[in-house]
């Protein structure tokens, strides 16, 4: 895990850290409010791995499917450098298939920057996302990159913002972001399909 605080900032899906004032609230899941906001964010995936969360301070892990989340919910066995579990990802930006089966915790991991030859050849990748017929975004799921730090499809600009919301409650938003860091399971929006894909992975 890296000690900075980001330095892609314009970039979706990369840092933000270094623009807030608010880090002490922050969970795995979500970025904690900024005075005046009302919904709260999802942690990008590069803040997850390099960024510490003070209210986790056994790390983050990151899904296939670009979610940050504590290392409660971290199974060795899904760790992307053993997993040999095929990807249930259906290519669609609406749909996530079936389960997880690649995961990156940050105790070991790090995000690269945006400029790494894996993030450029995953943006590539990815701006082909969508396609239902378009065999290697869906099987291609990670790119390992200079001193063997991941880019994650899911990540990418092109479809980090199809697939993250912002998290809005008026009423109670703290508690609401606080479950669904550490406890809940209701961030896992997989839909019942069971289209499986052999695993698939870019090394740059």
């Amino acid at each position: 895990m890296a000690s900075n605080s980001g330095s892609s900032d314009s970039v979706i899906g990369y840092s933000t850290s270094s623009s807030r004032t608010n880090s002490d609230l922050d969970t795995c899941a979500y970025y904690g409010l900024e005075p005046g906001e009302t919904c709260f964010t999802h942690r990008s995936c590069y803040d997850c791995l390099n960024v510490p969360v003070a209210t986790d301070p056994e790390g983050c892990v990151l899904s296939q499917f670009g979610y940050c989340m504590s290392m409660v919910f971290y199974d060795y066995t899904l760790d992307y450098r053993v997993t040999t579990g095929p990807n249930a990802d259906s290519g669609s930006p609406y749909n996530f298939s079936g389960g997880l089966y690649h995961q990156y915790p940050a105790v070991n991991t790090t995000y690269c920057e945006a400029t790494d030859p894996a993030c450029v050849e995953c943006n590539a990748i990815a701006l082909n996302y969508s396609r239902q017929d378009n065999f290697l975004a869906r099987s291609t799921k990670f790119c390992l990159g200079e001193s063997d730090c991941v880019c994650v499809l899911s990540c990418e600009p092109t479809v980090w913002e199809l697939r993250t919301v912002s998290l809005c409650d008026d009423a109670d938003s703290s508690s609401i972001a606080a479950s669904n860091s550490d406890s809940s399971t209701s961030w896992t929006p997989f839909t019942t399909s069971r289209r499986l894909l052999s695993t698939g992975r870019v090394v740059i």
